[in-house]
């Protein structure tokens, strides 16, 4: 009787608590902070991109933090402007920090009147896995 009784609670907990198992997405993405989904990432602690203007320069920026161990973040980063649905490469870096963290910063001239988007693409390699995120922002220019 009292292997029935276990066996049928465990029973009851599996119905009711075995169907929520976790789930991560499959992206690429490191989300931002008001996206409502947060990323499970392996080699990368933070990331963050903004673009802001004064006047018609872009303050283009971005910082990651790699886990302990990384030893190297690449980032491509591309300033375009926003028409509709298309969107056009104004400005392209390249930066490379061989540590578990870099910070970038570069300041371009636009055209006003447009949106522009920053897109950071980014490889952060840790224990010689390299983990491939990427974040963007948008904003108004005049």
């Amino acid at each position: 009787m009292k292997k029935q009784v276990v066996s049928l609670a465990l029973s009851v907990c599996m119905l009711l608590f075995g169907s929520g198992l976790p789930a991560f997405a499959a992206t690429s993405s490191a989300g931002s902070a008001n996206s409502g989904m947060q990323v499970m990432l392996v080699n990368t602690d933070y990331m963050m991109t903004n673009l802001s203007f004064s006047g018609d320069k872009a303050e283009c920026t971005n910082v990651i933090y790699g886990k302990e161990g990384t030893s190297k973040i690449k980032v491509d980063v591309y300033l375009m402007r926003v028409e509709g649905n298309t969107s056009t490469t104004v400005k392209h870096w390249s930066a490379t920090s061989y540590g578990d963290e870099l910070d970038f910063y570069k300041e371009y001239y636009v055209s006003s009147g447009y949106t522009y988007k920053l897109e950071v693409n980014a490889a952060v390699t840790r224990n010689g896995t390299t983990e491939y995120i990427s974040d963007s922002d948008l904003a108004d220019c005049g």
